[in-house]
């Protein structure tokens, strides 16, 4: 009883239960009605009929009857729906990742949770929401045999739709499977249902060249509905940040989730569009179309922090995104420390604390109101990186040549990754080695090796753009480019390479960063985001208590140049010594340890 209760009082203060109580206040005036009707009804009609008319013959303002009538609209729509849902699966934990072929470290992510909860609840059927390729394009032999070969003899047509359908369904889970493993490493203890979304072109930007934030949005709803009209799971978790599904999904009866890789809005860009700094998402303008567009963020942030409190878990991948969500989201859901979302909390932070995977103090301003006042902050639960797997190459193998030395990055090819950079980074330090001393005489001897994946025809025209723009700088004999490249090969670059180089500027986290110093590259970064707050910071040895660099950090290009040269041209000494230190720095963001801070953030839901 005390548990039913207090999910009651969490329904009454849900945002939804705010809708209802303001149709109801809408309508809670008797309407005039027609002849024929009961007596009552007469009597509100006698009532009514003492009252001023104003601009209708219904007894109320335009404006007033066309808000009653959407209110109405809209009410009776939400019900409807409500009424036609399909039955919830209460066994059912479903994860929302529209696009799970893109190859990055948000799709390392969806696996690697899906891992995580089959281990920790092996009961629990997964589900995955997701687009499909065209089942042409694959590999029969890899992922199983044709549907025909398994078709019924009987005859009978139902039997043999559904022999035909059981067979898809084992083809697309031996799909997911294959892939995760081949691609990320990640060995799924379980089969995944997976049921097929085919509206997710609607969440394409390149379909909203104006008002894209808002548009792409609003449109992941037509994605969300598709998915919960086929399936209504037990719990949904948001892997890859649809939050405005969030609502929707709490609405059909789910337990809600979400793991934040990067605020859809952050007060940086808030304050990118106040100065009118130019950047890939943020054109130069006027001082009036910057102040109108100040004032559209300010609206999405206000609608992205609503929804976002429809999330009874949130997780998020850094301190800086953590920070973020903290400041945009409402936070509805977090005020009670006895409900759902805090429960499992302090363990998923202790795992993080002890482990590495996730966590951090709740309290961050260090004056330890943060719990006695009752507020519960997102949990901070790094991402996984393959930091086991990549640790097992040899600090000084046979590959590594500090005379002709490799400059690797790793990072699917979109514009916020800015390779533009990498490439005017390094032919300055190239520029910069000419003429020098011998000690500078490995610089001109390297070669940058970038890797990195394509989404669709945008992406892999900004590779050509990214060839074209070497050779205006006349490096094209020392960049070579590889796609869509498999996981094994990218290791084999991590084994060669003296340098790892990321250029994004407020990376969320930087899986790709981690990966470099586990794999004994000296890390370089953009001096922003979680590189800078989580990841490159230095690593205090517990036995001598001194403090040991993990890597470089930088901000302009010039940096970048400066910074190359200097990692290019340390000794071996000072590069093992600093690999070593970055190598037990990052420990904490293994894949152990993810899987245990998820699962356990997920205890009060799941």
């Amino acid at each position: 009883r005390g548990e039913a209760s207090e999910e009651k009082r969490h329904r009454r203060r849900s945002p939804l239960a705010v809708f209802f109580c303001a149709e109801a206040f809408f309508w809670r005036s008797p309407s005039p009605v027609k002849k024929g009707r009961t007596a009552h009804a007469h009597q509100n009609t006698r009532h009514m009929s003492s009252a001023p008319m104003s601009g209708s013959c219904c007894g109320g303002s335009f404006w007033s009857l066309s808000l009653k009538s959407c209110t109405a609209a809209v009410t009776v729509g939400l019900m409807a729906a409500k009424l036609a849902q399909p039955k919830k699966r209460s066994d059912v934990v479903a994860f929302m990742h529209p696009v799970a072929k893109d190859g990055g470290g948000g799709e390392r992510v969806l696996w690697c949770a899906m891992r995580s909860v089959m281990k920790a609840r092996p009961e629990a059927t997964i589900v995955l929401f997701t687009d499909l390729p065209p089942r042409e394009s694959l590999s029969v032999a890899t992922f199983g045999s044709e549907s025909g070969s398994s078709s019924s003899v009987s005859g009978e047509e139902e039997e043999e739709a559904a022999l035909e359908e059981e067979e898809e369904e084992e083809f697309w889970a031996n799909y997911v499977e294959e892939r995760a493993k081949a691609k990320f490493g990640v060995a799924l203890p379980s089969k995944v249902k997976v049921v097929e979304l085919k509206r997710t072109a609607v969440l394409d930007p390149a379909r909203y060249p104006r008002f894209t934030l808002i548009l792409q949005s609003l449109s992941s709803l037509v994605v969300g509905a598709e998915a919960l009209y086929k399936l209504v799971p037990g719990v949904y978790i948001d892997t890859c940040g649809v939050p405005f599904v969030l609502p929707l999904a709490r609405f059909f009866g789910c337990k809600t989730a979400c793991y934040v890789h990067y605020p859809v809005i952050s007060t940086d860009m808030l304050q990118r569009v106040k100065d009118r700094r130019q950047m890939y998402n943020n054109r130069s303008t006027g001082l009036v179309q910057s102040h109108l567009k100040r004032c559209y963020y300010k609206l999405f942030a206000l609608m992205y922090g609503c929804v976002g409190s429809f999330a009874q878990v949130c997780m998020t991948n850094s301190s800086w995104t953590r920070a973020h969500i903290e400041k945009i989201w409402w936070k509805y859901w977090w005020t009670n420390p006895r409900g759902l979302a805090t429960e499992g909390s302090a363990d998923a932070e202790k795992a993080g604390d002890g482990g590495g995977g996730g966590g951090g103090d709740r309290d961050d301003d260090g004056d330890g109101d943060g719990v006695g006042a009752g507020l519960w902050q997102p949990l901070r639960v790094f991402p996984p990186c393959n930091t086991e797997e990549l640790a097992q190459i040899p600090l000084k193998g046979p590959k590594r040549n500090a005379k002709k030395p490799v400059i690797v990055s790793i990072g699917q090819f979109r514009p916020e990754k800015a390779h533009e950079v990498q490439l005017e980074a390094y032919a300055l330090a190239l520029k910069q080695a000419e003429g020098s001393p011998a000690t500078l005489k490995s610089v001109l001897q390297s070669r940058l090796v970038m890797v990195g994946g394509c989404r669709n025809e945008g992406d892999m025209r900004r590779v050509e753009s990214l060839k074209r723009r070497a050779e205006e700088l006349d490096i094209s004999a020392n960049v070579e480019f590889h796609v869509n490249v498999p996981f094994s090969q990218i290791k084999d670059f991590l084994s060669q390479a003296l340098v790892g180089i990321h250029t994004m500027v407020d990376e969320h986290f930087g899986i790709g960063v981690v990966e470099y110093m586990a794999a004994g590259v000296v890390a370089l970064a953009n001096n922003s985001g979680g590189p800078a707050s989580d990841i490159i910071v230095p690593f205090k040895d517990e036995r001598t208590g001194s403090l040991q660099a993990t890597g470089y950090l930088a901000s302009t290009t010039d940096e970048y140049a400066s910074a190359l040269v200097n990692a290019l041209c340390i000794s071996d000494k000072e590069r093992e010594k600093m690999c070593t230190a970055a190598r037990r720095s990052i420990e904490r963001f293994s894949e152990s340890s993810f899987d245990a801070a998820f699962a356990n953030a997920l205890n009060g839901i799941v």
